[in-house]
């Protein structure tokens, strides 16, 4: 069992999402109340869990699956405008990030000191998956002009860890797909 966690722990994917990371030393503000944190939750567990389901659906019945990728879309667009609510700012990807289910690493222009321990915030696109939690910095290292900095998530429960590995396979097989799409 630790053998099959570290190798997902090890599985890494390069992908551009939202990451806000909130510094502030005081007390800790949190971006998404807790009712609606709640919510969103459950609103991404249900997308990935259609996701398998419209995947069967795309083979036997094409325009089924069509109208339902249009009301994936609709709710994908309302979740955007309630993140934008939330937290103030329309959410776009700012930030290419290789991640894995235990940590991510990025380039940044701001220094973070190892062992601190920082809040954030993640949306994952296409699904507007949204990811709050405490990471530790694990180093801050010159690259070029800028920094890398790699943090190690803190308080990830099992389904939202879950959840990220989920969302890495798909965003993998999605770049394999192109990729295939493409050599033909």
């Amino acid at each position: 069992m630790a053998q099959q966690r570290e190798r997902r722990d090890a599985f890494r994917i390069d992908v551009k999402i939202y990451l806000h990371i909130i510094t502030d030393d005081g007390e800790e503000k949190a971006v998404v109340d807790e009712k609606l944190s709640s919510h969103l939750t459950t609103l991404r567990d249900l997308n990935y869990q259609s996701n398998h389901l419209l995947a069967g659906i795309r083979k036997n019945h094409p325009d089924i699956s069509q109208f339902l990728a249009l009301l994936d879309k609709k709710i994908n667009i309302l979740t955007r405008i309630v993140s934008m609510e939330q937290i103030g700012i329309d959410v776009e990807p700012n930030m290419r990030v290789n991640m894995s289910s235990s940590g991510l690493a990025f380039s940044s222009d701001v220094a973070y000191s190892p062992g601190r321990i920082l809040s954030i915030h993640m949306v994952l696109f296409p699904a507007y998956v949204t990811v709050t939690c405490q990471a530790k910095v694990v180093y801050c290292r010159a690259e070029g002009s800028r920094l890398r900095i790699a943090l190690d998530f803190v308080d990830l429960d099992a389904s939202e860890r879950e959840l990220l590995i989920r969302y890495m396979i798909e965003k993998q097989s999605e770049q394999l797909r192109t990729e295939r799409s493409l050599g033909k």
